[in-house]
């Protein structure tokens, strides 16, 4: 099982990010986009590719369940984490930083994230 402290130190981690405040609830971004949230106590908000979303939402719909309205429909995906483990969960926060972090930023930054891959 998952936390949200390490669901936070591996966003942290990441490249380039500073955390945000939207709808009263802290997040997580780079270069001012968001690709972590928390927006409801025992899940992380993720931004997934689409397709990857919907897979995830119909192989274990009570892990991983699609936001409702048009951030479903944009791959935002909440993970529960009394149903993940921190491997799983790191991945999908450096899929979820990728998914919107400026080509540029992965781009100079592709050493560092292999590094974070290690942990």
């Amino acid at each position: 099982m998952a936390t949200r402290d390490e669901a936070i130190q591996c966003a942290l981690a990441m490249p380039q990010v500073e955390t945000g405040l939207a709808w009263g609830q802290t997040d997580y971004r780079v270069s001012t986009k968001v690709f972590m949230a928390f927006t409801v106590p025992d899940r992380v908000t993720l931004k997934l590719d689409q397709p990857a979303a919907e897979v995830l939402a119909a192989t274990n719909p009570e892990t991983y369940q699609p936001h409702r309205g048009y951030f479903g429909s944009a791959g935002w995906v909440r993970v529960r984490f009394a149903d993940i483990g921190l491997a799983d969960l790191q991945e999908l926060i450096g899929q979820s930083w990728s998914n919107v972090a400026p080509r540029r930023i992965q781009a100079s930054q592709s050493g560092v994230l292999h590094d974070v891959d290690k942990g």
